[in-house]
């Protein structure tokens, strides 16, 4: 640590003098020196050295850190803390701290006592100082933080908007399974006869595909957000970038109906609102690290507070489900296999001990239920070890199962919770110094002019945010003004309300489709991704995410297709012969033509034992449910029609 250098303080300065041997007060020391700048001069005080307050015996001056005015009074312990507020070198910052000590009854006694308690115990309390926040106590700052959580939200947002890009034609496409022109159609209808305005329309359902819903333009929206993440993550204007991302993949989520219905574009949504309080807005076309704009704390705190609430609502709605298998800590003896789309590892992770299986469920609810409230304590490294354990997590989901973008979003979002030093700190030694020092920067603050209205809307957002909280956990909790205005908000996925895994499925139902010309050789359609031929491995996904084959797996434990409209325009699609829908699945097993009927069955997988493998190679084992999903379907006069009816 370097030394404080020893200066003559100027009429207009004051002097704070402690005591040079003290390694916790040099410490801190360096923080106030962080916040006063040239206001205060800092002056050890060694016994061989000169008294630099000759009123103050030294035995005083080593027991407590004394403060000398520019008036000349001198004030000593907490109360020279206290008074320290007066000179931060930023104007706009109010000494809360001074004014409470001195007018607030009961106060000051408390702290000049807290203060006596800490002075006696230095070594102690210095200890855990460095033990839960760390040797560097000066406040933290996020510039390297807020460009390396830019750049990987952008990531995340370009590969969120690509993997839906491909999939668009055959899902809301003129000829897909949902035409995003039909639903606006059927919106249009619907605000007519409920007598809702232009602007109550537009707010139901925000999206520019309001102009027109033709491929073209969906495609044009996909190039939009592409555009606009692709602008984030490299750093090219990113507040430009910011804008196109968000109001493109929000127009896109507007249309996307069932197949856009995921928490994780939901997730990413809220992300990207939450990012136009950290993108710097100046800077020109690239800003760099915008050294000269510190990262907004409003933005900051909306993205922590994101966190918390994903990560907790995730643990808490287990148990609020009053699921057994959760209960019981037997959960994992089912999830590995009846999970939307298990990866090449899940085999081996069902199979894993049962004592393995038992711990990672504990150590998962310690994850989701008590770590995320070190995020609000202020002690940085208990924050640091929150993020840590969310990286651990989110690699554990993510080797084991396929959730397209949501582990790299979570990471994404748990970058937020360090700081620039730590940052710093995990960049190896010989490359360090490359890495600039973000507390070197002289940040200049917006006026308030600027601070205050965006103080209001973050503070706004928070309570939308706490509001949706409360209510996955009490829908009746919540004041009726925020519901109301969390209900008038929702379509713009600003806040929402989070929970992943709230109950387990126990068995794995899943759809098999095979059309047939004559109603007696069927052949199957083959899916790129869900569970199928009994010897093909699950794959990875990576972070595509596959909307037809999650669909797929939601409809099956529906149990029939009257429980899933969608499904219905699907199989029209099929026997249609549509060319985007047959393009989501792996093969079309009719290249001569759409078949004329087409039937689904449901059987019940699982994963087949050790030695059923080793004897057969094969990763799954199916016995029929005994009944269809949906009756044989063909097509008459333009109609779906139950054979036979």
């Amino acid at each position: 640590m370097p030394e404080v250098e020893p200066a003559e303080p100027r009429d207009d300065q004051a002097l704070l003098v402690f005591d040079g041997r003290c390694g916790f007060c040099r410490r801190f020391v360096r923080r106030w020196q962080q916040l006063t700048g040239e206001r205060v001069v800092y002056r050890p005080f060694y016994e061989d050295a000169a008294n630099p307050l000759p009123a103050v015996a030294p035995a005083a001056l080593r027991e407590a850190v004394h403060l000398r005015l520019p008036d000349g009074r001198i004030v000593a312990g907490a109360d020279a803390v206290a008074e320290l507020g007066a000179f931060t070198a930023d104007d706009s910052r109010l000494p809360i701290y001074r004014a409470l000590h001195r007018h607030v009854p009961g106060v000051a006694p408390l702290s000049r006592l807290g203060y006596r308690v800490v002075a006696r115990h230095r070594r102690l309390f210095d200890r855990l100082t460095r033990t839960f926040v760390g040797p560097d106590l000066r406040r933290p700052r996020q510039v390297l933080v807020r460009w390396l959580f830019l750049r990987m939200l952008g990531l995340c947002a370009l590969a969120a908007t690509i993997s839906w890009w491909v999939q668009l034609d055959g899902l809301i496409g003129a000829r897909g399974i949902a035409p995003a022109a039909d639903y606006l159609a059927e919106v249009s209808r619907v605000a007519a006869a409920e007598g809702w305005s232009s602007l109550e329309t537009l707010l139901r359902v925000p999206t520019l595909a309001w102009d027109s819903a033709s491929d073209a333009a969906l495609h044009e929206l996909c190039a939009l957000a592409a555009l606009g993440s692709l602008m984030l993550f490299l750093n090219v204007l990113p507040g430009v970038g910011l804008l196109f991302a968000w109001l493109g993949y929000l127009s896109l989520v507007s249309v996307g109906q069932v197949f856009m219905g995921y928490q994780w574009d939901a997730l990413l949504l809220e992300s990207l609102f939450c990012a136009f309080f950290l993108v710097p807005w100046r800077g020109g076309l690239r800003p760099g690290l915008a050294r000269e704009r510190a990262p907004s704390w409003a933005g900051v705190w909306l993205a922590r507070l994101l966190v918390v609430k994903l990560v907790f609502l995730s643990g808490v709605v287990k148990l609020l489900s009053d699921d057994p298998v959760w209960a019981d800590l037997s959960a994992l003896d089912y999830h590995y296999w009846t999970q939307p789309l298990p990866a090449p590892t899940s085999w081996s992770a069902h199979y894993a001990p049962a004592w393995l299986h038992d711990l990672s469920i504990r150590v998962m609810f310690a994850i989701e239920l008590v770590l995320p409230w070190f995020v609000l304590v202020g002690l940085r490294r208990l924050r640091y070890l929150t993020a840590y354990a969310i990286f651990a997590l989110m690699l554990a989901i993510g080797l084991t199962g396929n959730y397209g973008y949501f582990n790299l979003l979570t990471v994404t979002l748990a970058i937020m919770l360090f700081d620039d030093g730590a940052v710093r700190a995990l960049v190896p030694p010989r490359l360090r110094a490359k890495v600039p020092d973000s507390h070197e920067f002289a940040h200049r603050r917006p006026r308030l002019a600027w601070r205050a209205p965006v103080a209001l809307l973050a503070t706004a957002l928070a309570l939308l945010s706490v509001t949706s909280f409360v209510r996955r956990i009490d829908r009746d909790a919540a004041p009726s003004a925020l519901v109301d205005a969390l209900r008038l908000t929702a379509p713009l996925h600003l806040a929402q309300g989070y929970g992943l895994f709230a109950t387990m499925t126990t068995d794995r139902p899943e759809i098999e489709l095979a059309g047939s010309a004559d109603g007696v050789d069927w052949r199957p359609y083959r899916f790129t991704w869900k569970a199928g031929a009994l010897d093909e491995t699950p794959s990875y996904t990576g972070p595509h995410m596959p909307r037809l084959d999650w669909q797929m797996w939601f409809s099956a434990l529906a149990g029939e297709c009257r429980r899933s409209p969608w499904y219905l325009a699907f199989a029209r699609r099929l026997l249609e012969g549509s060319p985007p829908v047959l393009a989501l699945l792996a093969d079309d097993p009719f290249p001569e033509g759409p078949p004329r009927f087409l039937r689904s069955e449901l059987w019940y997988y699982s994963f087949t034992t050790p030695s059923e493998r080793a004897e057969t190679g094969h990763v799954w084992h199916r016995e029929p449910a005994g009944r269809l999903f949906c009756p044989t379907l063909e097509l008459d006069g333009g109609r779906l029609r139950a054979v036979g009816r």
